[in-house]
This record gives C-alpha cells, structure tokens and sequence, in this order.
C-alpha cells in the first residue's frame, strides 16, 4: 500500500469481533514515523450487505 501499488480498496466489514494478540490485523506492517506517511483515501460508496455487514469501496490517492 505504501509503495503505490494499490489504487483502489473494497472492504467488508463484517458484525464479528475477534482478538487475541496473533490476530493479523487489516494492515500489518511498520509502524508509521508520522501521519503525513499514511495512505489517504477517498470515498467512492458503500453498502449495506448480507447479515450486518458493510461493504465500503474507496480509491487509494496517489
């Protein structure tokens, strides 16, 4: 994500909630030295689907 190979995203998440200190999160990776490294997004649309769950697709700012 970082290096600019992803221009889009499209997420669902789902009405679950799981823990634990192995759980791989949505994105693992090094830390971030500063916000200004974060990746920005931008809101394309959303949806509602299946039993509670949101599906949400957004374009990756380059």
């Amino acid at each position: 994500m970082r290096a600019g190979l992803i221009d889009e995203m499209s997420i669902v998440i789902a009405p679950l909630v799981i823990g634990g200190t192995n759980t791989p999160s949505l994105f693992d990776c090094g830390d971030l030295q500063s916000l200004d490294q974060a990746v920005k997004l931008t809101y394309i649309t959303s949806k509602s689907v299946g039993n509670g769950s949101i599906w949400m697709h957004y374009k990756v700012n380059s």
